[in-house]
């Protein structure tokens, strides 16, 4: 998809799932399979929330539990959407550093998997390929992310620049404030996942204790933090944007199908909270329980504000005609992309 605004954009792009040739039953296979891995990670947001007392009751498991599900057929279904559409290969220095972060920010997903499959009884050494596997699988969507980012970052900047009206302007900044805001702490609760998936890389290399090693461990959860906060402010700005008439180039403003999609998606707070969710507190989570409320809280707000886009985009396809179909093709697209599901 050529983008005229895109830093070095070319009318033809790198597509390794085309290049190969996947059939439809292929994606299909990759995506049940990809969203029956993710019900572990979604079973640790879950188990997390429960942390929160008024949440661990009867009623709460049947409710978590449904969460959980709908968070693994959500992930399912987009990712089978955009296996044929992503854009894989970064195309200069800019790209290259970001799909650098968000390969290491996809590790958040190896200690979800994990550590979700020992809570199922699962054993360890299947647990831990588990993880590996879904932690692949989230490369593939924090890359195409990544190298999607510049582009977008300037569509946005140039229409906060190309504003008249100082009053749409200064709604602009408020979004972008509560955006960044919200996306920090979620970065920040991604922390302890990173440095764990890490920690277990080290053990199973055999790498002793010592300070290098927890040097490392630290540099590459914070480096991790990092890439998810890039990733996640852009989908949690474009959700806030869309349901506060918010207009952007390629994004319907608010409407009906923004609306029903944040309905849709607020049962995926499951699926946004596993992976911050570790076990084992050793940066975030250090700051006591207290802030099981707030990344309670913002994985709720990121699951129907981020992953709403994407829904939305869909609920508009059933209902466009024929001759307006090739005309928004191009905003279904866009909003497709799993970069959202944070982790991105």
């Amino acid at each position: 998809m050529y983008n005229p605004l895109a830093i070095n954009s070319e009318p033809t792009q790198f597509n390794f799932f085309s290049n190969y040739s996947l059939s439809k039953k292929m994606k299909i296979t990759l995506a049940i399979f990809n969203a029956i891995l993710f019900f572990t990670i979604s079973k640790v947001g879950a188990d997390s929330a429960k942390k929160i007392q008024a949440l661990n009751t009867n009623t709460g498991d049947n409710i978590l539990l449904t969460s959980a599900i709908f968070s693994a057929v959500y992930y399912g279904v987009f990712f089978y959407l955009t296996l044929g559409i992503m854009q894989l290969y970064p195309k200069d220095k800019l790209e290259k550093i970001l799909t650098f972060f968000a390969i290491i920010s996809a590790s958040a997903f190896f200690t979800a998997g994990k550590e979700g499959a020992e809570s199922l009884g699962i054993s360890e050494p299947i647990a831990f390929a588990n993880g590996f596997i879904l932690f692949l699988f989230r490369i593939v969507n924090c890359v195409d992310s990544a190298v999607q980012l510049p582009s977008r970052t300037i569509e946005l900047i140039q229409r906060v620049q190309n504003s008249v009206d100082r009053r749409h302007t200064t709604a602009e900044v408020v979004r972008l404030f509560f955006a960044l805001i919200l996306s920090l702490e979620y970065s920040a609760a991604s922390t302890d996942s990173m440095f764990s998936a890490f920690s277990a890389t080290f053990d199973l290399l055999a790498i002793p204790m010592c300070l290098t090693r927890t040097i490392f461990e630290y540099f590459f959860a914070s480096v991790g933090a990092i890439g998810t906060l890039f990733l996640t402010a852009y989908w949690m700005h474009r959700g806030i944007a869309e349901c506060t008439f918010g207009k952007h180039p390629d994004a319907a403003p608010t409407d009906c199908y923004i609306l029903l999609a944040v309905i849709l998606c607020i049962p995926t707070t499951a699926g946004a909270l596993g992976p911050v969710s570790a076990k084992t507190a050793v940066m975030f989570s250090k700051g006591g329980e207290g802030l099981n409320w707030v990344t309670v809280g913002v994985a709720a707000v990121f699951s129907f504000m981020g992953y709403a886009p994407g829904v939305a985009g869909i609920l508009r396809s059933c209902h466009f005609k024929p001759a307006e179909k090739n005309r928004e093709e191009d905003h279904l697209v866009d909003n497709t992309s799993l970069r959202s599901f944070a982790a991105c």
